[in-house]
Order: C-alpha cells, then structure tokens, then sequence
C-alpha cells in the first residue's frame, strides 16, 4: 500500500503538466524521481507478495508512502537548490 502516495503525488504532478499549469525540467524531474520510488515500492510489494493486502500494518504502510514522498520532494529540493548555488 505504501505505493500508492508517490504514485497518487506522480499523477497528479502529471494532471497539473497536461494542464499546463506546470511545465519545466524541474518538474520533469520531479516527476520522474516520484514515478522512481512507485516503482521501488511496488516491486516491492510484489516481491514480499503483499501487492493488495490490507491488514493491521496498513496504516504504518501509508505512512511509509508519505515518508518515502516527502523525501523524494526533499531530495528534489536540494538538487534544484544546488543547481541554482552553482549558476549563482
């Protein structure tokens, strides 16, 4: 379950791109560091065979998914910033 945030935070970066509404290599890059840790998550849910399970780790799950996300954003951050300290 724990792929589902980045994969919901991966769509909806992508709606807001078709939109127009964003539209940058930034975001290109974002979008694809986000697409990243799905995937991750998935093959690793589907290596531990828990692909659609639903027990009593659920909500620790989806607290890893939002863990995994904001690291990803984290992690985006500071590549953007060291970019632009290095243009500077």
């Amino acid at each position: 379950m724990c792929y589902t945030i980045p994969l919901v935070a991966t769509f909806v970066l992508h709606g807001l791109k078709k939109t127009g509404k964003v539209n940058n290599q930034r975001m290109a890059q974002l979008h694809l560091l986000l697409m990243g840790g799905s995937v991750m998550l998935l093959i690793d849910h589907l290596w531990r065979g828990e692909l659609f399970l639903i027990g009593p780790n659920s909500m620790k799950d989806l607290l890893l998914g939002v863990t995994m996300t904001v690291g990803v954003i984290m992690i985006w951050w500071i590549m953007g910033w060291q970019m632009r300290r290095k243009e500077a």
